[in-house]
This record gives C-alpha cells, sequence and structure tokens, in this order.
C-alpha cells in the first residue's frame, strides 16, 4: 500500500518503472500545514491525475514549496481510504496512443479533508486553512451538478433551504460550504482569494460566484451576514472567480490497467466501488492529452502554473475555448457515441470508431456542422484541436471510456453540447441544413425508451433526480399547523442537491473486477469470507430483479398486498375470521410476543402461527417484529451471540415462506405517546403526542402513563419487564449518541444481510416514533439523509426499510412522497405503514382518519408515489382511532383499520385504472 514509509524507498518504484518525486515531502508538508496557497474541492480521479500533476511538475522544477490541500464534502471513505489511508499519495498512468503507458507517483497532496457538519476537527482544518492569509485559490471540481442550487420547478431545493435557514455553520450543499468558508475569510481580516472552477462547463466562474451569492444573500437576508460580506464577495479585486476551460478524458479505474500495474511489480491496485457509489482506486488512469486553460484573475497572487503547461489568459479567449470544446470539438461528439454506443451495444468508445456509421455521424457532428461556426479562439486552432480529438483522442484503445458512463446525465448535458451551434445555425436561417445534430437528439429520444437496437431492454444510466436527491425539506414559506401540503406530486426531490459521482451498477462494477468494500462486523475471519461470497453470488439475481422492477413499472402494472396487523390469539380480541372479512386483505402480519428478546423463535411456534393464519385464508409473509435485542443496540461484548440468534432466527421463519421482517433500532423505547386516548370532537379516541409534557415527566413516569391508559393490554415496545429495568437501560445508554448507535446498526447489517440474502428475507428498519430524541436518547432514522445512510450501510435490496408514513410525517420538514418516490422506487421498501396525523404545531401531533382531509398528510399523493414506482410489496393500515364505542388495545382496534383498509384499496384502484385510461 503507497504510505509515507513505503516511499521511502524510491529506487523500488523506479525499477517499477514509475517516476518518483524530486523534491523533500516533509519539508513540502511542514510548508503547506503552516502556509498554505492551494486547496481544491473535490476528490475525484480528474483531481489527481491534472490539478496534482500540474503543482508536482513545479515542485519537481523547484517552482514551488508547497502541495495542495484536497476537501470532499460528500464521500468521507473516498478521503479516508484513498487519501488518507495512503497519506495521500496515488499513482498517474498516463495511457498513450502508442500502446505505451507512463507512470508517475504523485507527492503533491499533503493533506485531505472531509468537509460535514458531522466531522467537526476537519470543519475547523478546512476553516482554519481559509482564515489564513497564504491561501492564493481554491479550485472545483465537483461536476455541473454541483453547483445546482433549483430543481427543475426553478426553486430552491430542500437542501438550499435548509442551509440558508439554518446559516453558514450548518452548511451542506457544496456552495453553503463556500459560501461558509469565504464567511471565515472575510472575518479574518477579508484577504484576497481566487476561487477557480475547472469543472467541465461553460461560464462556470460565473456559475461558482452566482451560486454562492445566492446563498449569501439569503444569509444577509436573515441576518446571519453583514453587507460588507457581500460586498467582499462582488468585489474582484477582493474575490475573484476566473472562468477555465479543462480537458482531459480522464475514465474510471481499469481492471486491465490495475492487472499491468501489477505485473511490472506495483501492487496497490484494488478498485473501490465506496458505500455512495464512488469508483475510484490507488492509481488514476488517463489519456496523454489534457489541456487548462485559465483567466488570469488572482488578486492574491498564483502558482506559476504556465510554467507547468497551463495557458493564462483574457475571460473572452477562455469562453471562445470552452465553446469549441463543449459546444463543436469534442464533447458533442462524445455525447453522440455515448448514445448510440448504447444502443448498439458497445462498451467501448474506442471500439466504436472503427464502426463506419459512428465515424460519420462524429465527422458531420464536428467538421461539416461545427466546424463552420465555431469561433477560434486564437491560442488553440479548432480544426487541429477536432483532427486530434478524432484521429487520436477517441480511437486510443489503451482509454478504457464506456458509452455507459458518459451517457450518464445526459438530460442535463444534451442543451449545452448541441444547442449552442443549433442557435447560431438558426440565427442564420439556416438550421433546416443541419442533419447530424438532428440524428444524435433523436438517438437520445430512442435511448429513453430503454430499448437497444434488436429491441431488447437494457438499462439507462441513471440521470440525476434518480440518484442521492435532497434530505427533504418543506419549502422556505411556512405553514400553519395543520395545514395539510398541497400537490406533493408536482413538487419532487430536486435533482442537484446532493453532488454526487456518476453511479456505476454493481452488476457492472463486478463485470470489470470492481469489489464493492464493506466494513468488517462481527464474524471476521473464514466465516466472514463465506458470508461475502454468499453476498456477492446473489449481485445478479439482484441486477435481474431490479430491472424487472424497472420495465414492469413503465408498463403500470403495479400490485401490493393489504395487509393487518395481528397480535396472536392469546393476546389480540380481534380474531382471524373478522380480519378476514375486511374486503381486499390479503395476509396478516405477524409475531411471536411470548419469546423473550434475543432469543432464537422455535420454529414449531412458527409453524403454528402460521398453520392458524393460513387456515383463515391468508398469508403470513411479514413479521413485525423480531426485536432487536439491547445489547447489541448499546454495543456490548455479548452483542455477537444475540446476533448469532438473530441469524438462526432468520433460518428458520424463511422455512415458513417469510419475506419481510420489520424491525426498528431505537433505544428503550418503540415509540412515544404522551396520550393513548384522546377524546376527538367527534367522540373517537385516538393517541396523542405532547412535547411540553415529556418535556416536564421523567422515563419512569412515561413508561406508568403508558401503561395506565393501555386497557390492560401490553403495548409493544413496552413490555412491562423492560420497563421494570428502566434506569439501569437508561445507564447503559448514557455514553451512545447518535454516532455509536448508528456504528452499532452498521455493525448488525452487515453480520445479517449475507444471512437475509441466502434465505431470501428482506430487514425492513421501521422510522422512529416521533422522529426526534427522545429523553436524551438518540435517534438516526429520522428523515431522508438518515435512511440514505442506513441502505449504504450495505449496498443490498434486503437491507430495506418499512415506510412508515406516519412517523416520517411526524416531521413537517419530511416529504413523504418524495421519500416514497426515491426509496421505494430503488426497491428499497418491501413494506409501509400507510396512516395519517395531524401536525399540531411546537412539534406536537395526534393520530388521524386515514382520509387526507383529516390530518396532516395527504395520503391520495402517498399512495399515488407508491403506485407510480411500480410498489409491489405489503402495505398495512397503521393506528387507527378507537370509534363506534370499541374498546381494545389503543390504536389496533378493527374498525378504523378496517375503513383505513377500504380507503387505501379505493385510491389504490382509482390511481391505478386512471394510470391506464
Amino acid at each position: 500500500m503507497l504510505t509515507t514509509e513505503t516511499i521511502q524507498n524510491l529506487a523500488a518504484f523506479e525499477a517499477a518503472g514509475i517516476t518518483v518525486p524530486h523534491f523533500d515531502r516533509a519539508a513540502v508538508t511542514r510548508a503547506t500545514t503552516a502556509n498554505p496557497a492551494w486547496i481544491h474541492f473535490g476528490g475525484g480521479n480528474l483531481f489527481r491525475c491534472l490539478h496534482a500533476s500540474l503543482q508536482q511538475r513545479l515542485l519537481n522544477a523547484g517552482e514551488s514549496d508547497t502541495g495542495i490541500v484536497v476537501v470532499d464534502t460528500y464521500d468521507d471513505e473516498l478521503i479516508e481510504t484513498i487519501y488518507q489511508g495512503r497519506d495521500n499519495l496515488s499513482l498517474t498512468v498516463v495511457m498513450n496512443a502508442n500502446g505505451d503507458i507512463e507512470k508517475e507517483l504523485i507527492a503533491s497532496i499533503t493533506e485531505s479533508q472531509y468537509l460535514a457538519e458531522s466531522n467537526p476537527a476537519g470543519t475547523a482544518r478546512v476553516r482554519a486553512i481559509f482564515a489564513n492569509p497564504s491561501l492564493q485559490l481554491a479550485t472545483v471540481t465537483i461536476t455541473e451538478k454541483g453547483y445546482n442550487l433549483k430543481g427543475p420547478d426553478g426553486e430552491l431545493s430542500g437542501l438550499v433551504l435548509g442551509d440558508i435557514e439554518a446559516g453558514p455553520d450548518h452548511a451542506r450543499h457544496t456552495m453553503a460550504h463556500l459560501a461558509s468558508l469565504l464567511l471565515e475569510r472575510y472575518r479574518a481580516g477579508a484577504t484576497p482569494i481566487a476561487m477557480v472552477s475547472t469543472d467541465n462547463f461553460s461560464h462556470n466562474g460565473e456559475k461558482l460566484r452566482d451560486a454562492i451569492l445566492v446563498v449569501a444573500r439569503a444569509w444577509k437576508d436573515r441576518g446571519f451576514v453583514d453587507d460588507g460580506f457581500l460586498s467582499y464577495l462582488s468585489d474582484p479585486a477582493k474575490v475573484a472567480f476566473p472562468w477555465s476551460m479543462i480537458d482531459r478524458i480522464t475514465p474510471s479505474p481499469s481492471a486491465s490497467v490495475a492487472s499491468e500495474l501489477r505485473a511490472a511489480g506495483f501492487g496497490d491496485t484494488e478498485i473501490l466501488v465506496t458505500l455512495k457509489h464512488t469508483t475510484t482506486a490507488p492509481f488514476v488512469n488517463t489519456e496523454e492529452v489534457n489541456y487548462l486553460v485559465v483567466e488570469d484573475t488572482f488578486p492574491n497572487g498564483r502558482p506559476p502554473l504556465e510554467k507547468a503547461g497551463v495557458y493564462f489568459t483574457d475571460r473572452d479567449t477562455v469562453n471562445k475555448v470552452e465553446r469549441m470544446k463543449v459546444c463543436t470539438c469534442l464533447n458533442p461528439l462524445h455525447t453522440a457515441m455515448a448514445i448510440y454506443g448504447c444502443l448498439l451495444g458497445f462498451t467501448s468508445i474506442a471500439d466504436e470508431t472503427a464502426d463506419a456509421d459512428i465515424s460519420a455521424l462524429i465527422a458531420g457532428i464536428g467538421y461539416r456542422e461545427g466546424l463552420p461556426v465555431v469561433t477560434n479562439p486564437g491560442i488553440i486552432d479548432p480544426k487541429s484541436f477536432l483532427d486530434q480529438v478524432v484521429g487520436e483522442r477517441l480511437p486510443n484503445k489503451r482509454i478504457p471510456d464506456t458509452p455507459q458512463r458518459i451517457a450518464s446525465d445526459t438530460s442535463q448535458k444534451v442543451g449545452i453540447r448541441f444547442g449552442e451551434t443549433i442557435k447560431l445555425y438558426r440565427n442564420t436561417d439556416t438550421v433546416d441544413d443541419l442533419t447530424f445534430i438532428p440524428l444524435a437528439i433523436a438517438g437520445w429520444c430512442r435511448y429513453l425508451l430503454a430499448l437497444d437496437d434488436e429491441g431488447e431492454p437494457f438499462e439507462p444510466e441513471p440521470g440525476p433526480d434518480e440518484r442521492a436527491p435532497a434530505p427533504v425539506r418543506e419549502r422556505h414559506q411556512s405553514r400553519r399547523p395543520g395545514e395539510r401540503r398541497q400537490a406533493a406530486a408536482s413538487d419532487p426531490l430536486q435533482p442537484g442537491d446532493l453532488r454526487t459521482e456518476p453511479v456505476r451498477h454493481r452488476t457492472r462494477c463486478a463485470d470489470r473486477g470492481v469489489r464493492r468494500r464493506t466494513r468488517r462486523g462481527p464474524g471476521s475471519g473464514p466465516e466472514h469470507a463465506a458470508q461475502v461470497r454468499e453476498h456477492h453470488k446473489h449481485k445478479h439475481k439482484h441486477h435481474k430483479h431490479h430491472k424487472q422492477r424497472h420495465h414492469k413499472q413503465h408498463r403500470g402494472d403495479s400490485i401490493m398486498q393489504m395487509t393487518f396487523r395481528w397480535f396472536g390469539p392469546d393476546d389480540d380480541k380481534i380474531t382471524l375470521g373478522q380480519v378476514r372479512q375486511i374486503p381486499g386483505v390479503q395476509g396478516v402480519v405477524g409475531a411471536l410476543y411470548d419469546v423473550p428478546v434475543g432469543e432464537v423463535w422455535p420454529k414449531a411456534k412458527i409453524a403454528q402461527l402460521k398453520a392458524q393464519i393460513e387456515e383463515a385464508g391468508m398469508s403470513l409473509e411479514v413479521i413485525e417484529s423480531v426485536n432487536i435485542h439491547d445489547d447489541i443496540k448499546i454495543g456490548l461484548p455479548s452483542r455477537d451471540q444475540y446476533i448469532e440468534n438473530y441469524k438462526e432466527t432468520i433460518r428458520n421463519l424463511s422455512e415458513f415462506g417469510i419475506k419481510v421482517i420489520c424491525y426498528n433500532f431505537m433505544p428503550v423505547f418503540d415509540w412515544v405517546r404522551t396520550e393513548l386516548a384522546r377524546t376527538l370532537p367527534d367522540g373517537s379516541t385516538t393517541m396523542a403526542y405532547d412535547q411540553s409534557i415529556v418535556d416536564t415527566m421523567d422515563p419512569e413516569g412515561m413508561a406508568a402513563s403508558v401503561e395506565g391508559d393501555s386497557n390492560g393490554y401490553v403495548m409493544p415496545g413496552w413490555e412491562p419487564e423492560r420497563m421494570k429495568g428502566l434506569k439501569a437501560l437508561f445507564a447503559q445508554y448514557a455514553d451512545v449518541d447518535e454516532q455509536k448507535l448508528s456504528d452499532n446498526l452498521r455493525y448488525f447489517l452487515e453480520a445479517i444481510i449475507p444471512t437475509c440474502e441466502k434465505y431470501d428475507i428482506k430487514m425492513a428498519i421501521h422510522p422512529d416514533d416521533p422522529p426526534r430524541p427522545i429523553f436524551g436518547l438518540p435517534r438516526i432514522v429520522k428523515n431522508f439523509d438518515d435512511l440514505k445512510a442506513i441502505v449504504e450501510m450495505v449496498d443490498s435490496p434486503h437491507n430495506a426499510l418499512t415506510l412508515c408514513t406516519g412517523s416520517l410525517g411526524e416531521n413537517p420538514e419530511n416529504d413523504v412522497p418524495a421519500l416514497i418516490r426515491y426509496f421505494a422506487g430503488r426497491d428499497r421498501v418491501p413494506f409501509a405503514h400507510v396512516r395519517n396525523i395531524k401536525h399540531l404545531g411546537n412539534d406536537n401531533f395526534e393520530e388521524a382518519a386515514h382520509l387526507s382531509e383529516m390530518g396532516s398528510l395527504d395520503i391520495y399523493e402517498i399512495m399515488k408515489a407508491f403506485h407510480d414506482v411500480g410498489f409491489d410489496g405489503y402495505i398495512r393500515p397503521d393506528h387507527g382511532r378507537m370509534i363506534w364505542g370499541e374498546t381494545g388495545r389503543p390504536g389496533y382496534g378493527l374498525y378504523d383499520r378496517a375503513l383505513g383498509i377500504a380507503y387505501l384499496n379505493g385510491l389504490w384502484e382509482a390511481i391505478d385504472k386512471g394510470s391506464k385510461a
């Protein structure tokens, strides 16, 4: 592995044909720590093979004495593993068109940090760097969508609105981070700096400036910053935003390159797909050709990068070079090849150039339609540039680039790639002369059908709205307590809220020799290795299932299975015969309530429960719950035995056809209500939550209140035997914060998911209820960020969610339909609880009838979201009122839940028929 220790023997690197650095890295590191000059945002492959290589040239030549600090705001694992885990060293592999490769050990990166509120030490260090007057420039490569503050509707995204309301100390979007860091510099003396976007789109400096100013002005309106800060940002003599053009084709790390490196004697070649879907490795493979053209506006000075090959010029020239590349001579050709390469079954850009039709297409776009209207920038000749692209760069078989990679985000690129040329032809009334550009756009329309040239379905590359959206927040306008969010379906999660690298599907990664990293949980060693092998054995099956779901969704054949929770013959006054009479109920959600938490569920008892339900004419495929022992949640040494017991229970349940296990990871209390029988104006009773009561009550008082209001029934999660040891239990959780609880959940999931995959049972975690800390106990299943983090802990469809609309809806900032579209649309929601709640302000709420107008949730939009994504899992109504004089377990009466089922089934039928009309 690359480390400071291993590079002490530079002769070994040279023996492997690797060019080594010719400077004192320790001295450079010390100088950079004390007086940093260059900080970079975005730790992707392009940064390491271009920016870091440029600075290495200066260091080797004695033209600089400091290195680069790299920061990432998205992928902590990238920073921890590829950068910090290797002392910020990497290898650049240049793939020459003549077949040769050049290898260079890059040592110019001296420090790396993950910038996020969850990493206070890293955040403090980056702030200190920005406060240092020595800092001359901050460069950025986060891809174009990382600058995007708005969604398709033109409104600021939920993430950006959240950053605006929370202020500079709580930034999450990269643009808010940069604005906050510039505020730090302003407060430290307002020293000048250049903020240099080196991302691949036109007017990049302008877009960076505008995005930062949007955030800063909003902070000014809310009193977080003063007018002086806005003046600082707006003064080019203080904060400059130079434009740039960058060009170096840098595909994902190649398994074939890794093999060549190993054969040459370089062994640190593992290709990693992080939990956030970043494809990376200790090496970067790239092409020989590279350009960086930058507007020469640096108010605090800059490194002499012209000596490393960078063009410094004026803004107009940068703009001309950028338009030449992006709109005429490279990117339009790449986009057309990506589209038709996917349709025609190619997996290599270089191989496409041997196809006569594709070659004619790119020649027509470039030479016949592009060159006649391109503006010559002067410093680079367009014809020579195009000749190099068509004759050398695209046919370079040593560049393992794929049309599938380039096809990512084409929905955002197609207008930029072809629009400028189309406008120039339109301005001269010759747009009808265009043939090849319209053909490329027509190919894109065909690509969207997800059918290749043989009429076979394929899986399109994900667009930005199919990846990680923002944490879900309401629009900036506040709502009155109890007011229901309107038109949720027209206000989806917005793309651009989070910067993400293109996502490679797992099977595609596997085909290229890529290993998805998993952190070790219990059972390390041979057993763990066997589990991992089992995990990977099922990947192809999951991929096939995902594709089947994808195409079914487009056909509109959505099928959901309605279920009803039943507490068993000894603890539920409702009979299975009554449940069977509810129209549309197909299955029962059950559990073994007499087996102590942590013990293995006996097969005989499972068989008995299943037989009772099937004799009543229904199925048992969902268990709610196999509770998690507190020792697992706390992280005690005894957890491993309880995990083994849990795995044995999973194996036992699989023998009886169980498909889903609903569970929760809430410490001590599974849910909290301050009233179990609040009387409503219509005379029915319901459960309610009042934060002011919680604030004045101790845990023992809460337990006594629940027991006293439960009509003699044992409420799930409030078992008397657990409540008797409440003080001791709280003491055990004293040192468990959100991070530790999250780590313990990861440990649990990494241990059991291979078992779940082997026996095809999905673990579906239930959200926290309510979704906020209670009595100082941490909560880690509250919102989009939490849900996404959980499904990424182990990237498997068997690591899933129970989408409880009530629990998530108890926080008005959670957009429940959008959560459904995101997670259920990705096959991560096998089970849902659908119920309504009514917001009463000040974090208070009460359970409401399922009908939308009775509460604060739009149940129509919720069911429509499930239908639109092709949901084929299990749904049950939840927490009904007690109506018509019924008595029983609070929240689990027969009549109101039966009404809820009728309402949900009616909505589903109407939505389904409407979609086919």
